[in-house]
This record gives C-alpha cells, sequence and structure tokens, in this order.
C-alpha cells in the first residue's frame, strides 16, 4: 500500500491524498473488527448482545472489549478507542477544524503533523486488529490461503447484508 507522504512541499493535493490514505486503513482496521466478530461468534468465542444490523467502528470495539479474557492488557483496547477517536475526527470534523490551517503552506504543514499523528494512531490499530483476525482464523483451524478464502467469504456476506438493507 501507499505511504503517508512526506511534509515536504505540502499541497492541497498531498493533504487530500494523506488524509483519504488515513481515512482508508481506519476502514480496513473497521473491517477487521467486522470479521473478528463474526468469525468470534461463529466460534463460540464472542457474543454480541446488539440486535444492530450494522454495527459501526465503535460497537465493534465495544463488543470484542466486552468480551475480553482474563489478563488482558487494556493496552489493545484502549488503541482501539484512540483509533475509533481518529476515525470520528476524520470522518466528521477535520477539515472544518482545520479550515483556517488551509489558506497557508504553514497550515497545511500543521494539518499533515495531525494526520501523520493520527495515521501512526491507526496504523497501530491495524497491526493489532490484523493479528487479533488472523489468530481467531488460525483458532478456526484454518490455513494461511483457507484463511484468506473464508475472509473473502465473509467480506461477501458483510456486503450483501449491506446491499440488502
Amino acid at each position: 500500500m501507499t505511504s503517508f507522504l512526506p511534509d515536504a512541499s505540502l499541497s492541497l493535493s498531498t493533504l487530500v491524498q494523506n488524509f483519504g490514505l488515513t481515512l482508508m486503513y481506519a476502514q480496513i482496521v473497521e473491517d477487521d473488527l467486522k470479521l473478528i466478530v463474526a468469525a468470534g461468534t461463529s466460534l463460540g468465542l464472542i457474543t454480541t448482545g446488539t440486535r444492530k444490523k450494522h454495527p459501526c467502528f465503535g460497537d465493534l470495539k465495544e463488543i470484542i472489549k466486552r468480551n475480553r479474557k482474563e489478563g488482558d492488557t487494556d493496552d489493545v483496547y484502549d488503541l482501539f478507542d484512540q483509533a475509533n477517536q481518529a476515525r470520528r475526527l476524520l470522518a466528521h470534523r477535520f477539515f472544518i477544524e482545520h479550515a483556517v490551517d488551509l489558506m497557508t503552506e504553514a497550515g497545511h504543514e500543521a494539518i499533515n503533523q495531525h494526520l501523520s499523528k493520527l495515521f501512526l494512531t491507526i496504523c497501530q490499530a491495524r497491526c493489532n486488529s490484523t493479528a487479533l483476525r488472523n489468530a481467531i482464523f488460525l483458532r478456526m483451524g484454518l490455513s494461511e490461503n483457507e484463511a484468506r478464502d473464508k475472509l473473502e467469504e465473509i467480506k461477501r456476506t458483510i456486503l450483501d447484508d449491506d446491499e440488502n438493507t
């Protein structure tokens, strides 16, 4: 995947690319959380306690947190909380909060600096969500190729559910 673009001679185009990349990674984490909940539920490891048809990032991380195991540290759950806060900011308020900064090159640098912090938080969450997802698939007894196939099957199911509502 593309990496975050550096600060050198920032243009609005670069900011928009970095914003898009950061939000895309947040969507990947959210997708992982959906797969963790779906696979964990099918294994009996997770009870959702919700009838929501389309749980969002925040709902999913709370489901996972409620199903934590004794001895789990707060680190991963705190990271998912931080990534969710970053995603919410990106999705709802980021450019509004940085409207004045869009007018100057120094402002562009400030925006990019803020984006890079959000990007790093979300990437750390992605590493954790991917590891957790892979551990659940391993527990299901799936090889790497089988897990990939199962992953695509679950994604299709999720997409089909989205289209039918």
